[in-house]
Formats: structure tokens, sequence, C-alpha cells
């Protein structure tokens, strides 16, 4: 049986990971990079941390840690469409379950489609 850490990450994804804002308030991101992942896809709703009920697309089980706000695409980053406007999903929550011992963690994200263009690489 293969470690919690690398459970059923048969897929690869694209992330580009939130990198911060810019002077105008626009989010940044880093430039993309391959992660291993289990695309569930599912449209559910979920209560965010304000209490607010909102919709996701699916669950994402990842092989890092991510951060909330970042980009995911289905596909690794050689297969990207110039320029990259569709199938992108931004990472509404991010959860991270220790095994028994503590030591090797299990990592799903939440993910919601992402409405715009990739906000700019830095």
């Amino acid at each position: 049986m293969p470690a919690i850490e690398a459970q059923n990450r048969f897929q690869k994804a694209t992330l580009w990971a939130k990198y911060g804002t810019d002077r105008n308030g626009e989010v940044t991101v880093s430039s993309p990079v391959n992660i291993k992942v289990r695309w569930d896809a599912g449209l559910s709703a979920t209560v965010d941390q304000t209490g607010t009920t909102t919709a996701k697309n699916g669950t994402v089980i990842v092989n890092q840690d991510v951060t909330e706000g970042s980009i995911l695409r289905l596909g690794e980053v050689c297969s990207l469409p110039t320029p990259v406007t569709d199938g992108l999903f931004e990472i509404m929550s991010f959860k991270k379950t220790p095994d028994v011992k503590g030591r090797k963690f299990a990592r799903s994200a939440e993910i919601r489609r992402y409405k715009g263009q990739l906000p700019t690489v830095v």
C-alpha cells in the first residue's frame, strides 16, 4: 500500500502559486509548475470561513502545500494553450491531515472555476 502522501495521484496539473499582489492590488502568481493530483470534479456547495455558502467545482488531492488563491489547470505545463484562457480553477481552501504518527500528511484543496484571465506571472 502506498504512503498516505502518495496515494491515488495519477494525474498531472499545472499550478500557478499565489505570489502576492502588485501595487494596484491585483493578484500575482509564480511561474507554472507540474504537480501530481487526483482531480475529483463535481459541483456542490460549501461554507467558507466567514459562514457564506459558495459553490465549489471539485476537490483536488495534491502532493504539496498550496496557497488559497492559487490557480490550477488539469494537464501539464508543456500542453498549455497560448494564451491560457479556459480550464482554470482557483483554490478556495486547503486542508492538510496528518497520519496517526503525525509525520506524513494527506493534502486536499477545494476548487472553483476561475473567472477571468490568468493573473500576472512574476
